[in-house]
């Protein structure tokens, strides 16, 4: 498992770890994107909220590693992969950069 995470971590390249680890600010920021977005989409008012909330999820799943479809079967994101046990912190070394 900890080889798949590895592969899973250079393959995806999320920049935190879980949801609570985004910025307050960069979340405010995303969330104001979204809803002008989806403003500019024309959709009615009321659904607005409801749009933007499941694309935030999507903004999660491309950023937080826990959230992101696991790379060997993604019909499951890495938190239900991984189970039980407990991931407190990744890195990632780029060479070439």
């Amino acid at each position: 498992m900890p080889h798949d995470l590895a592969l899973h971590v250079a393959f995806a390249r999320p920049s935190y770890l879980a949801i609570e680890d985004v910025p307050a600010a960069l979340v405010a920021q995303e969330r104001e994107t979204l809803e002008t977005m989806t403003r500019n989409e024309g959709k009615p008012e009321a659904a607005i909220e409801k749009i933007v909330t499941g694309r935030l999820d999507g903004f999660f799943k491309s950023i937080c590693l826990l959230e992101q479809p696991f790379v060997k079967d993604e019909k499951h994101r890495v938190r239900e992969v991984i189970g039980q046990a407990s991931l407190v912190a990744f890195a990632q070394l780029v060479v070439g950069e």
